[in-house]
């Protein structure tokens, strides 16, 4: 699929290995700012691509964000340009909402360690915009899954990265916090995010605006637009 826009992710030729096993192989990608889901079976690769992107694991080949070898990044750069909502975070449950909301503001401390105004302000925006300003003094172990994962976007919406990644977010949601959760992904996209996201869900992939990318054994098998059923998507992508 060809992108019109400017690209701020590449990859080419990436590879991941645990050992013999090749999980990747040979990757290569162009996302530009908007909406890309990737699809596929448990253990196909999605998450090792969200990894490799992140730098948590080594690869081969090349993943240039925003025109700079990930490789060659110092962290606190990597996370201004780069965000990532895990599928499973572990969380101190005690922290309250606007403590770990402000959290996703630690790439641009200072060498004090201290958080400015502005980065209260930035928090306190981001929650006002997910709808969870409300319940800023609660803790986490007091929210629904719905409302914990819009403070975990909103954490790495602080980063104020051009890329977003989301890893499975509507994972053992309920219809409407799952629809909710989706909605809020397509607006962020529509902002001007080049925003990737993993998904099982089939709602998602009927969007005609965003772009489907399935993998199938570490291999890019499908890359067309949304707007298909997921019916019709299994000869291509699952088994």
């Amino acid at each position: 699929m060809t992108n019109i826009k400017s690209s701020v992710l590449e990859l080419t030729q990436v590879q991941v290995d645990y050992g013999k096993r090749n999980i990747l192989r040979d990757i290569s990608l162009s996302f530009s700012p908007g909406l890309h889901y990737l699809i596929g079976l448990n253990g196909s690769g999605k998450t090792t691509l969200f990894r490799s992107v992140c730098g948590i694991v080594p690869y081969r080949g090349s993943i240039c964000l925003e025109n700079q070898e990930i490789s060659t990044m110092q962290p606190r750069q990597r996370a201004r340009s780069l965000a990532l909502v895990h599928q499973l975070l572990q969380v101190p449950f005690s922290v309250n909402v606007a403590d770990f909301v402000l959290m996703g503001r630690f790439p641009y401390l200072g060498w004090m360690g201290n958080y400015t105004e502005k980065d209260h302000q930035t928090a306190d925006t981001y929650m006002e915009q997910l709808g969870i300003a409300g319940f800023r003094d609660r803790t986490l172990d007091q929210l629904s899954g719905g409302e914990r994962q819009k403070v975990m976007i909103a954490r790495s919406l602080c980063q104020e990265a051009p890329v977003l990644l989301l890893d499975e977010p509507a994972q053992s949601l309920d219809p409407l916090n799952r629809d909710a959760i989706y909605q809020l992904i397509s607006d962020l996209a529509a902002s001007g995010k080049c925003v990737l996201c993993t998904t099982h869900d089939e709602s998602p992939l009927l969007d005609r605006s965003a772009r489907i990318i399935g993998v199938r054994k570490g291999e890019v098998v499908y890359d067309q637009p949304g707007g298909v059923p997921m019916e019709e998507l299994k000869g291509d992508v699952y088994f």
